[in-house]
């Protein structure tokens, strides 16, 4: 599907710009957790592995509010714990993707860096518009690919995955593994 060509580019500059094996890199990951299923075994935890991530959160959602800020819709959702997180309340702010995670008002994730919303039991992978009150997730922190880290130090990287492009200026980047104790 071509849905995002709108940026011509040669194959050179393709391959430069580009994450590489992305592609081939969903394949894995499909793969591990339809195995997962039919093995059973947990899918949740062979897409943990598959993505090199850390389960960050495991709980339901309690609130889910859209709204419209900057000229773009945001989804903001309060999750209440479940399990090992029994107690705590977990804050999503998405702007198509997870933007930002904290948990007990502490910073867990800052995009680039991945939070997958994975459904507990299946491992597959949530939507925003399927996230209602009482929806179960696994949140799982994932590092963005070198390419994308070595972008935040250019000056258009940093203003392009700025914090303040989704409300937060007062923020800046930290890499998930600073942010979560026990990451790998």
């Amino acid at each position: 599907m071509g849905a995002n060509n709108q940026y011509p580019m040669s194959g050179r500059q393709a391959k430069e710009a580009i994450v590489p094996d992305t592609i081939s890199g969903a394949l894995e990951l499909g793969r591990a957790v339809l195995r997962a299923r039919h093995q059973g075994h947990d899918p949740v935890a062979a897409a943990t592995e598959v993505l090199g991530g850390v389960v960050l959160f495991t709980g339901s959602v309690a609130r889910a509010q859209e709204e419209e800020k900057m000229g773009f819709y945001y989804t903001v959702v309060d999750l209440h714990g479940r399990g090992p997180h029994e107690g705590l309340v977990a804050r999503l702010v998405i702007k198509n993707e997870t933007m930002l995670l904290s948990i007990e008002g502490s910073i867990k994730a800052i995009f680039p860096d991945l939070v997958c919303l994975l459904e507990p039991g299946t491992g597959r992978g949530i939507m925003s518009v399927e996230l209602a009150e009482g929806k179960a997730l696994t949140l799982v922190g994932v590092r963005c690919h070198e390419r994308l880290r070595e972008a935040l130090g250019s000056e258009i990287g940093a203003c392009a995955f700025s914090p303040a492009r989704y409300g937060y200026p007062e923020l800046e980047y930290q890499p998930t593994e600073e942010l979560v104790e026990g990451f790998r």
